[in-house]
């Protein structure tokens, strides 16, 4: 099992977070900043970064990167 961070995947879920008012979910502001400075990956480029990880056999352990 790998944990993947799916919260940084632009998503539906993740536009309906960022447009929560802050006193009713307060991480809508660290959704909002993600969107707006371009941290979040296309689903797209996520299942690619995936795709790679399963064919490699990296462990949860180990820190990878998208690039």
């Amino acid at each position: 099992m790998m944990p993947v961070m799916v919260d940084m995947v632009e998503t539906e879920m993740q536009a309906t977070a960022r447009y929560k008012d802050d006193r009713s979910f307060a991480m809508a502001h660290y959704f909002r900043d993600a969107h707006h400075s371009g941290q979040l990956l296309s689903p797209a480029e996520i299942s690619v970064h995936l795709q790679k990880m399963i064919e490699n056999r990296y462990l949860f352990e180990q820190v990878l990167s998208y690039d």
